[in-house]
């Protein structure tokens, strides 16, 4: 009984799983069948290079720098900013030139005199005792930047020919050199002997010095060019001095003066600068020698000039 039972229980257990495997099989079948339709093979598809489209070349001269088709723009920045810096060149030249001719240097009066241009002040008249000698020293520099516009390439050459630390006083036209016989007398040079400031010496940061000729009523000129280390900075100023003779007075012995500086930037620390701040300068002549003196608590000034003259 036992074994039909089993032989029973073993014919019914095929008859079910016989055809649930045949039926995953055939499943099995139509996805393999369904995939291979599905990843059949294609043709790869090439697309021609479009004209015009570029490739980058550094430091091209010809092609242009292209980045993904496109035209790099940095090259035309560059090119616009190329056009500002010469457009701001072109103007700090124009500038350099304004200011240039606006500044009337010792070496530009050294030229000046040795082209015999300045050794007189033309339609000046210094004797007129209404104007003080801060206007006539004003009326003197513009008279002279005048000129020096009017001649200004006579001047440059005479500059490169006569390029010496030597005043103009002292200098006389190439033309009219001549040797000097020992029968002849030589006439002594004006010169700028000492120029302090509390005990700085400002003469030896001079570059030149120029001294006028002495005018008929007795009025000079003197100016000087600097280099000197302020700040730990190079700085440069040109200073003018203009003596006058005083009105009322005897000869040629007391002298009004007027001080006027340029410089490269405003520094107010400027010996010379604050110099041209003080009220009443005065001179006194004694024979070729011109002394002038200031004497306060916290500022002392010793000016001395040889006006080189018999």
């Amino acid at each position: 009984m036992r074994l039909c039972k089993f032989f029973i229980l073993l014919i019914f257990t095929l008859i079910i799983v016989t055809p649930v495997f045949a039926q995953q099989g055939d499943s099995s079948d139509d996805k393999i069948f369904s995939s291979v339709e599905l990843s059949s093979p294609q043709m790869p598809v090439i697309n021609a290079p479009s004209v015009g489209g570029g490739f980058y070349v550094p430091k091209s001269p010809v092609n242009p720098a292209y980045a993904g088709g496109v035209m790099n723009q940095n090259s035309k920045k560059n090119d616009e900013k190329k056009d500002d810096s010469k457009s701001k060149e072109e103007k700090s030249n124009e500038s350099a030139k304004s200011v240039s001719s606006s500044i009337l240097t010792a070496q530009d009066l050294s030229a000046l005199s040795g082209l015999g241009l300045f050794n007189s002040w033309g339609n000046i008249n210094t004797n007129q005792s209404s104007d003080s000698a801060q206007k006539l020293l004003e009326q003197i520099l513009e008279e002279a930047k005048n000129i020096k516009n009017q001649n200004a390439v006579l001047a440059e050459e005479y500059k490169k020919q006569n390029s010496s630390e030597t005043p103009a006083a002292d200098l006389i036209k190439p033309s009219e050199k001549k040797e000097v016989s020992s029968a002849e007398t030589v006439v002594p040079k004006p010169k700028l002997l000492r120029f302090n400031v509390n005990g700085y010496d400002i003469l030896r940061t001079c570059s030149k010095v120029y001294i006028s000729s002495v005018q008929a009523d007795g009025t000079f000129l003197v100016t000087g060019d600097r280099r000197y280390l302020s700040d730990g900075k190079l700085r440069t100023e040109t200073f003018h001095i203009l003596f006058k003779l005083q009105p009322g007075s005897s000869g040629l012995s007391n002298y009004t003066a007027a001080v006027n500086v340029t410089q490269d930037y405003l520094n107010e620390y400027s010996f010379v600068y604050q110099l041209s701040n003080k009220k009443n300068l005065s001179a006194l002549r004694t024979g070729n020698l011109v002394t002038m003196r200031v004497n306060e608590p916290n500022w002392q000034l010793e000016f001395l000039i040889d006006l080189g003259e018999n």
